[in-house]
């Protein structure tokens, strides 16, 4: 193959059976990294599906997020960061990782937004929500329950108390009448 610079810059290879020209300057751009994808999800070493309303148990210990992009050259310099929104609003700058591990979450709605990048020009981020269930004794019912419970014990013990008052006073009555009987007698 024989190769010749223009005078203009472009380079001219001689092969086979024609010419081909590159243009130095009018190179394509490298594009820009896809969008990652959430692929899996593990919870507690329970595979699930990271479906859009994921609502993970109470006191779920560990949840491992597993992501990637799809890339058909440049993988090794393929990049990730990625963020926890309600626990943290930074970026994690990831590396080569491919995976996320959050442990001891306490309950509550959050929002994993992971993203991608070649040569330091960011993809847009993927986001994937989810959710953690409070303990039974932060649910709402709990919650309802407990206040009719205690309503209940006060009303009672208001009741009582009030019936006390009324046999004392009735006790009272009971002996000022016998001495104004036996008085008359």
């Amino acid at each position: 193959m024989t190769a010749v610079r223009g005078g203009d810059g472009r380079m001219w290879f001689a092969a086979g059976r024609g010419v081909v020209t590159i243009d130095p300057r009018t190179r394509p751009r490298m594009q820009r990294a896809r969008t990652p994808v959430v692929e899996g999800v593990t919870a507690d070493g329970r595979t699930l599906l990271p479906s859009r309303d994921l609502q993970l148990p109470s006191r779920t210990s560990t949840v491992r997020i597993q992501y990637g992009a799809v890339t058909l050259s440049g993988a090794s310099k393929l990049r990730f960061r990625y963020m926890l929104e309600g626990v943290s609003d930074t970026w994690v700058s990831a590396g080569s990782a491919r995976e996320a591990v959050f442990t001891d979450l306490p309950s509550g709605d959050y929002r994993f937004r992971v993203s991608a990048t070649y040569d330091g020009e960011w993809a847009d981020a993927s986001t994937w929500e989810f959710a953690v269930a409070p303990p039974f004794y932060l649910t709402r019912w709990f919650l309802i329950l407990s206040a009719v419970a205690l309503a209940m014990v006060l009303v009672a013990a208001w009741w009582l108390r009030l019936r006390s008052v009324r046999n004392q006073y009735a006790l009272v009555f009971a002996e000022r009448a016998d001495r104004k009987s036996t008085r008359l007698n």
